[in-house]
């Protein structure tokens, strides 16, 4: 005590690394602006970022949780994030009290676009959009920015569009495939560039449109189902490894009921599944999976549950990941807990029942940029900065 007019000695560098890993993204953003040494390691040292990430979802510090997305930029919000009273904390899909309790909490529209636009995928706390244009956002870091455009003229009717991460390259990519090409175009985040590739393995002749609006992950590998005749007689699995960046396709047995006019792929009980319902005298929702990976006679039906009153007009959605089902029902959603064996409902008050809106996975808040290597320490503001209440963030944007 006596020594008290001394500054203590400073904490060993693996000692502070340590502690910043068990911190929350949104004190580590505030930390950036106090300490030189502290801004290169959070933004720049990537083996800290990820090394974060990984123990964030170890951990659960920053909330690893299902998260339904509502896209409705009408008339001035880009999506609707369901938080519960805590304002840190994502709704959590499998936590009744939050769905009784939850509230809208709308994150105005980084980009000021007063249109619709699709939710592509969500991957490491990395949100993609597209709109006439792809879009990366990372809300943790308030970071959001256009992709450049690629060498073709964009081009309306898209067969299909994915976004994944590459684990072998610490890599983000976004796929499309346009109506009438005979190859697809792929965007790495780490070349900030386009390039074409083949698409050997698929049935392109036929052109393959997607019938689920989103793709799902596992395992390195995003899937999707697709059509490859006009009147859906023809299904398939798709299969595209992000690190090898090769396609798989796999044909749907007659016996899994029509994915069209809607449907959803997603992860059932550790295999990759397909969410669909029956009409007619049996209204049904079935799960149906495919127990082993690029095994066509191994699809097996894995769950039915009964439709109930007016649910009959409800259209699936996808899965969260502890194995509930996501129903768009109406203006809202419906969640089916196949282990308790019921449906809870809560009202999101949307403008519109189009199913491809909704979007639901998981997320986690990141420090993982989504801008390019040699960038990231450039960013631009938006101008002027859109000055949001409260917790609202300000968002930045790079175009190329």
């Amino acid at each position: 005590m006596g020594n008290s007019g001394q500054l203590p000695a400073p904490l060993p560098e693996d000692i502070i690394r340590e502690i910043l890993h068990r911190l929350p993204v949104k004190c580590l953003v505030r930390f950036s602006g106090i300490n030189s040494s502290w801004r290169k390691l959070l933004l720049s040292d990537q083996s800290f970022v990820y090394s974060h990430l990984k123990h964030a979802k170890n951990n659960n510090i920053n909330r690893l949780t299902d998260v339904l997305i509502y896209s409705d930029c009408y008339p001035d919000y880009l999506t609707t994030l369901l938080e519960s009273d805590d304002e840190l904390a994502h709704h959590n899909l499998g936590r009744r009290d939050i769905v009784v309790k939850f509230k809208n909490t709308a994150l105005r529209n980084p980009l000021h676009l007063h249109q619709d636009f699709l939710v592509v995928g969500c991957c490491n706390g990395i949100i993609c959009l597209y709109r006439k244009g792809l879009f990366l956002w990372n809300p943790a870091l308030r970071e959001c920015r256009a992709l450049p455009t690629c060498a073709d003229r964009w081009l309306p009717d898209l067969d299909f569009i994915v976004f994944g991460y590459d684990c072998r390259n610490q890599d983000y990519k976004v796929l499309k495939k346009h109506r009438g090409q005979q190859r697809a175009e792929l965007y790495s985040l780490n070349r900030n560039s386009w390039k074409l590739i083949g698409c050997d393995g698929l049935s392109v002749k036929n052109n393959p449109s997607s019938l689920t609006p989103h793709s799902q992950e596992l395992d390195g590998r995003l899937f999707w189902i697709s059509e490859c005749t006009g009147d859906g007689s023809v299904r398939s699995l798709i299969s595209f490894n992000v690190s090898t960046e090769r396609f798989n396709e796999f044909p749907i047995p007659d016996s899994v009921p029509p994915i069209k006019p809607c449907g959803a792929v997603g992860v059932f009980r550790g295999c990759i599944s397909v969410l669909t319902h029956r009409e007619g005298n049996r209204q049904e929702y079935e799960v149906w999976s495919m127990k082993e990976y690029g095994v066509s006679e191994s699809w097996t039906r894995a769950l039915v549950v009964r439709k109930r009153g007016r649910l009959r007009t409800g259209r699936p959605v996808g899965f969260t990941g502890n194995g509930k089902i996501v129903v768009q029902w109406r203006r809202g959603a419906c969640l089916y807990d196949p282990s308790l064996k019921r449906w809870e409902k809560f009202d999101m008050k949307t403008k519109s029942y189009m199913t491809y809106r909704f979007f639901v996975g998981e997320y986690v808040e990141s420090l993982v940029s989504i801008m390019p290597p040699r960038r990231r320490r450039r960013w631009r503001p938006l101008s002027p900065l859109t000055k949001f209440p409260g917790r609202f963030f300000k968002c930045f944007l790079c175009m190329e």
